[in-house]
């Protein structure tokens, strides 16, 4: 027991001897071991918030104010001014797309518009003759070939504007539009014994969003540039040939890309 006692003081005299630089390393020793068996923690789930874009919707037209305004889209096509894949021969066609829309409108807030719309479509194209020459054993023709369609539309629309600076001059708008549309079209193709005239009666709703900006060039006067991007579409249509009854279709679908066919300069004026 005696012996015990004398080696346990002897350690304890030799710790206390020990330097304090060492007693420090060891202390410091002791810590990091601490800290390197701490596990892992798995950090909380943050949620991120809205961003904040820095976008700045300046005022652009004051509400209770009236607008009025005309569009106008155009597209031409002349096969005489286009060179195209070798293998047609003899390509002869034109087309054309004419949308006119006038328009009225009110602002009810500030940057807000409701308003009506009232618009003529006409699609003309005329096949006059197309050969295809792909090899010794594939090669057709066709002739004679004619497309004409006319539409009356009635539209209501929503738009959003957002201005872009303090001087009220450059802005950009989202319209989103219901519109019902009517009207026929008249396909014929063929000559003599071999002429068939089919009349469409049409009738179609759509739904669409048209993005665009505008600018004002004057006080009270805008130019402005918009296209289609989204379409909703549903279209009936009933026919006839050579005066009789063919039959009838229904049909829906969705656009959801630039439709370039859809693409209107107007002129605003601000009211």
């Amino acid at each position: 027991m005696s012996t015990y006692i004398k080696i346990l003081c002897g350690v304890c005299l030799f710790c206390l001897c020990l330097p304090l630089s060492a007693q420090t390393d060891t202390l410091n020793i002791k810590k990091e071991v601490e800290i390197l068996a701490i596990p892992d923690t798995i950090p909380e789930k943050q949620f991120i918030g809205r961003f904040n874009r820095g976008i700045i919707n300046h005022l652009f037209v004051k509400r209770k104010t009236w607008m009025t305004g005309l569009t106008v889209s155009y597209v031409g096509y002349d096969s005489e001014d286009t060179q195209f894949l070798s293998l047609l021969k003899d390509f002869d066609c034109d087309a054309k797309l004419l949308t006119i829309n006038p328009f009225v409108g009110y602002f009810i807030k500030n940057n807000i518009c409701i308003g009506i719309k009232v618009g003529y479509q006409n699609v003309h194209a005329n096949l006059g003759n197309i050969s295809i020459d792909i090899d010794d054993d594939l090669d057709f023709s066709l002739k004679n070939m004619s497309f004409d369609e006319h539409l009356l539309s009635t539209t209501v629309f929503y738009r959003s504007y957002v201005g872009l600076d303090r001087g009220k001059r450059f802005g950009l708008f989202n319209e989103t539009s219901l519109s019902f549309n009517n009207g026929s079209s008249n396909y014929k193709r063929g000559s003599e014994e071999n002429f068939k005239d089919t009349q469409t009666r049409i009738r179609e709703v759509h739904v669409g969003l048209n993005p665009g900006a505008t600018v004002f060039i004057m006080e009270n006067i805008s130019a402005e540039l918009s296209f289609g991007v989204v379409g909703f579409k549903y279209r009936e249509e009933k026919q006839t040939t050579n005066g009789e009854s063919s039959g009838w279709r229904k049909s829906s679908g969705a656009n959801f890309k630039i439709n370039l066919l859809n693409i209107s300069i107007g002129i605003v004026a601000y009211l």
